[in-house]
């Protein structure tokens, strides 16, 4: 077919729209043959290679990056990419449905370990450290416990061993089985931290951060809080994008849209306390502030001040973790694992460089193409810093 277009070209001196369909269906059989993902530097490559080879082509008429004057990214082949990963999610989510029934109609077969015969189990261990055969057995009804996370209202709670000390152990489990080729958050932590700094002094404009970073970099602090006052100031980088929903302070019949600022992003991630008896109070606040604009509780992580982190997968279900890297881990998993994998939009573009560039996870919609190019951008500035170091 490849050999079909080039003998065409060669004669005519141009592509018909024929030929030109066939050249956009062979590069996506090719990557979707290989589970290759294409992100839009990719898409800029493909179309300047195609006007070398065709040179009568015009390349926007494949990708096209978005401008001042044009907010989306375009091109038929960008778009039908796209298009097929959607297709793609939803022939997904539909065999997963299939797979669910399945093992339900499975389970109905043993009367001794039917679903609700494993959870009364489960639940009467609530107390008990998490042994392997406890894991073994949240295991075996592991997709009708999704199932039912994700249909039925506080469906969670019916599950109480979640709330375990160590609960956290099955949320790993669960995102394990579920999402299999997840990378694991460990695997880029080192070098994001190592070359984030400067990429941030490009970045970030506004004052109070800026000044952030510049104490950050001045300071002799030790590890951990330099991680964590990093994560903190990264939405000065990746700014909140989306509209949030809240009632008009002077007219309570109206509702308001407006654009998150940065500390808006930042308190719904994480929320930085001066001491432990701030707690209780701030995890009310957050969920009254969810309350007003119609939102339910998602999770978040509360860090005190010389202190630890408690990630809150749920009002009810909340972990004491030592580590920021452990906390985030366990926030993002508990995001794809007890809900549908929907971010705040106050954080979500944060979320979902984190979900790209360290779990290298493509589930969701993907995220709107304005925040798939930023995350995009900043990835790229990390990878060729730690190129530059390596040399």
């Amino acid at each position: 077919e490849g050999l079909e277009i080039m003998n065409f070209y060669r004669s005519c001196g141009a592509l018909d729209q024929t030929k030109r369909d066939l050249l956009i269906n062979l590069i996506l059989d090719y990557s979707d043959h290989h589970g290759l993902h294409l992100p839009c530097k990719i898409f800029g490559d493909l179309s300047k290679e195609i006007k070398e080879m065709f040179p009568s082509e015009n390349k926007g008429y494949y990708y096209k990056p978005k401008s001042a004057s044009q907010k989306f990214y375009t091109g038929v082949l960008y778009v039908r990419y796209h298009n097929r990963k959607k297709a793609m999610k939803k022939k997904q989510e539909k065999e997963n449905i299939t797979g669910i029934l399945s093992e339900d109609q499975q389970m109905s077969k043993r009367p001794a370990e039917t679903f609700n015969h494993l959870k009364a189990i489960l639940s009467d261990k609530q107390n008990d450290n998490i042994s392997p055969e406890i894991v073994e057995t949240w295991m075996k009804c592991t997709s009708l416990r999704r199932a039912e996370f994700l249909t039925k209202e506080n469906g969670i709670l019916e599950w109480p061993l979640l709330n375990n000390v160590h609960g956290y152990v099955l949320i790993h489990e669960d995102f394990s089985k579920w999402f299999a080729q997840a990378k694991a958050l460990d695997g880029k932590w080192n070098k994001f931290h190592d070359n984030i700094i400067p990429i941030m002094k490009m970045h970030i404009n506004d004052r109070q951060n800026r000044q952030a970073l510049e104490d950050l970099i001045d300071s002799d602090t030790d590890e951990e809080t330099k991680q964590c006052t990093i994560f903190w100031l990264l939405h000065s980088v990746l700014l909140p994008r989306g509209f949030l929903r809240k009632p008009d302070p002077i007219d309570c019949t109206r509702i308001r849209y407006i654009t998150p600022t940065i500390s808006d992003a930042q308190d719904s991630m994480l929320k930085m306390l001066d001491s432990e008896h701030q707690l209780e109070s701030h995890v009310e606040a957050f969920e009254s502030n969810l309350q007003e604009s119609g939102r339910k509780f998602h999770p978040i992580i509360f860090h005190v001040k010389g202190g630890g982190y408690h990630v809150y997968c749920h009002r009810d279900i909340k972990y004491q973790i030592k580590t920021l890297k452990e906390a985030i881990d366990i926030c993002f998993k508990s995001f794809h694992v007890l809900y549908p994998g929907d971010y705040p939009v106050e954080s979500e573009v944060v979320w979902y460089f984190i979900q790209t560039y360290f779990y290298e996870m493509e589930k969701t919609s993907d995220a709107p193409r304005l925040m798939m190019g930023s995350c995009v951008d900043i990835a790229h500035d990390l990878d060729r810093a730690a190129r530059l170091k390596i040399r």
